[in-house]
């Protein structure tokens, strides 16, 4: 349900909540750019319907993923595996969006939540930030309705859980007193493992780059200097 490219066209900057009496809560998806972000909801409609009856779409609020600033959340969106009908014993891939949320205090998100737990559904909307960048304009009439929510908190999610996309090597999660965080430490030790790698294998192929750029300089020169040999042997003769 995640089409990369145009989620990278939509530049997908944040959320926003609006919680009102007794309706549905509204979670408000802020893009960047406004045709995109038309189209990724207009595919939505069409594959899991203005009603998202089964739940088809994946979204996941992970809590306290930095101690030091512990308002700060992460959201993840991509598809429901135990919805989509995928057989047992295979391999598959999975994509997801990831945003991490830096807010001061918790009050929007909680009233959301609040209103989410009361109601027992929520729409997911879309909007766009205007010209100036500070004011929010949602796009069209465009929301889904949803009942799933997966609401936890950074320190409950291990190597296996599906949500681990969203816990991030740099992450420092606050731990309450007396809980088990083994799962996390674990996956985080994991994840700083992976990315040591990665940053040792593109050192290597930016050293082989340099290696394989200074060889061909050096062929270069190399020719150059037998042509400037060859001319000054031509002019003797002459």
């Amino acid at each position: 349900l995640i089409r990369e490219a145009l989620w990278n066209k939509a530049k997908w900057q944040g959320t926003g909540f609006v919680a009102c009496g007794d309706a549905p809560p509204i979670l408000a998806l802020i893009f960047g750019e406004r045709e995109p972000a038309r189209r990724i909801f207009g595919y939505w409609e069409e594959e899991i319907g203005k009603v998202s009856k089964a739940d088809a779409l994946r979204i996941c609020i992970i809590r306290h993923v930095d101690k030091a600033n512990p308002h700060h959340y992460r959201v993840v969106i991509g598809s429901n595996v135990e919805r989509a009908g995928i057989g047992k014993g295979g391999f598959f891939a999975m994509m997801s969006r990831i945003q991490t949320m830096t807010p001061e205090t918790s009050q929007n998100l909680d009233a959301f939540l609040e209103a989410y737990r009361n109601v027992g559904m929520y729409f997911l909307a879309a909007a766009v930030v205007d010209g100036s960048g500070r004011y929010l304009e949602p796009i069209d009439d465009v929301r889904i309705l949803k009942r799933e929510l997966a609401v936890k908190e950074a320190w409950e999610i291990g190597r296996n859980d599906i949500d681990s996309v969203g816990i991030l090597p740099g992450d420092q999660p606050t731990i309450p007193d007396g809980v088990d965080d083994q799962a996390v430490n674990d996956l985080l030790a994991w994840k700083r493992s992976r990315a040591k790698e990665v940053v040792a294998h593109h050192e290597a192929v930016n050293a082989k780059g340099r290696r394989e750029k200074s060889r061909k300089e050096k062929q270069q020169k190399r020719k150059e200097k037998r042509k400037r040999e060859q001319v000054r042997k031509s002019r003797r003769k002459r």
